[in-house]
């Protein structure tokens, strides 16, 4: 009784013992890498230096009054289009032409006055002559005609004065172009004392804009005169625009230690998309490689696990992993060019072609192969959870 007591419990161990094994082995983790791919695709790869600069228009003319007064009129306004000429202000003329018409008065009694002297010189010049006054007579006579001539060289001058301000009181335009800013209004007093009042802002042309880029110290050496460079603005972000370096300015900006320095590009607006005061984002083309077969930076570090099998002998030049039609990593020699931080252009390589994946980087997806995931594999018809095993792109 006792033996087969026995025996049947050593039955039931054996029974439990294979059964944790059965199920140790049907729910086992299965690793299965899953691997981030790119394209191998086909162009060009720039090195670049970034900036910030604001669009201006080129020829730019603040226009203001040399004369004080109060604005009359106004005959320009924003945007519009002038003529170099063009009346475009006129200030109130009442108080200046009150000041011409003294100036012209004293000139007439300057011009008297001098007539005067000159009859009463002519006279002390005969009565000298026969003796009749003393020497000093005839001098004060004398330097009574250089008085009376200097006193109306000055209010000749004076009329000159008044007329010029009388003349500025109608305010021209100095070159063809539009009118970007207007900071005067009717009825307002402008005072010229040290320095003009701007009235109009004028843009020559503005189908031409130039860019006054910020460049630090440390990328300065890479700009050259005359190099291209391309742009964006946010008011069209999906936009590219071209430039090319006109001027380096050799005056430098400090600001919290760091040392910029100001690079003038000059930018065509052909289609007047391009407004003064905007924001620009350059990017100067410092060098530009061929057009070759492109791939990402981070693809030359990937390294697969576990495929000693398939490494490669030592070969020149860097070693690259392209995901082939069977899922599985294989490598690919390159010899590398021009790097831009992002992507690298490829100078060699026989065996890459143009739409290849190249892998960038693996993960392990774990999946369980138990009974009752390996039903919802099947119902699912698909990869595990539903998920292909290739890698994603």
């Amino acid at each position: 009784m006792k033996q087969a007591y026995r025996n049947i419990l050593i039955f039931v161990v054996l029974i439990l013992i294979a059964g944790g094994v059965y199920l140790y082995f049907r729910t086992q983790t299965k690793v299965t890498p899953v691997y981030t791919t790119t394209e191998v695709t086909f162009g060009v790869v720039e090195e670049t230096v970034s900036s910030t600069g604001t669009l201006d228009a080129v020829g730019t003319v603040d226009v203001g009054t040399q004369t004080s007064g109060t604005i009359a009129t106004l005959r320009a306004d924003y945007n519009d289009k002038v003529r170099k000429g063009q009346i475009i202000a006129e200030l109130d003329r009442t108080a200046l032409s009150a000041s011409f018409d003294e100036a012209k008065a004293a000139v007439v009694r300057s011009e008297a006055q001098l007539q005067n002297s000159q009859v009463d010189l002519e006279r002390c010049q005969k009565l000298f002559a026969l003796g009749h006054i003393s020497e000093k007579e005839f001098t004060d006579a004398k330097a009574t005609v250089a008085i009376n001539n200097a006193d109306l060289l000055a209010s000749q001058a004076g009329q000159k004065r008044a007329e010029t301000n009388l003349a500025n009181t109608t305010i021209r335009s100095p070159i063809n172009g539009t009118v970007i800013a207007r900071s005067a209004e009717v009825g307002a007093t402008v005072a010229a004392s040290l320095s003009s009042p701007t009235l109009f802002v004028i843009a020559e042309d503005l189908a031409r804009m130039e860019i006054l880029a910020n460049v630090d110290e440390s990328d300065i050496g890479t700009i050259l005169v005359g190099q291209k460079a391309r742009f964006s603005v946010q008011a069209y972000p999906d936009s590219t625009f071209h430039a090319t370096v006109r001027q380096i300015r050799l005056k430098p900006t400090v600001s919290q230690n760091v040392v910029n320095y100001t690079v003038v590009l000059d930018a065509p607006n052909p289609q007047m998309l391009l407004l003064p005061g905007m924001t620009a984002t350059v990017a100067f083309v410092v060098q530009s490689s061929d057009s070759s077969l492109i791939i990402p930076v981070s693809s030359l570090s990937f390294r697969p696990d576990s495929i000693e099998q398939q490494r490669p002998a030592r070969h020149e030049g860097k070693l690259i992993w392209v995901l082939n039609a069977q899922k599985q990593p294989e490598p690919r020699h390159v010899k590398i060019g021009l790097s831009d931080g992002a992507h690298t252009a490829i100078l060699k390589s026989p065996d890459l072609k143009v739409g290849e994946q190249v892998i960038t980087s693996v993960k392990n997806a774990s999946s369980k192969t138990s009974a009752k995931s390996t039903e919802r594999k099947s119902s699912a018809g698909g990869g595990m959870f539903g998920m292909p095993h290739g890698g994603g792109h």
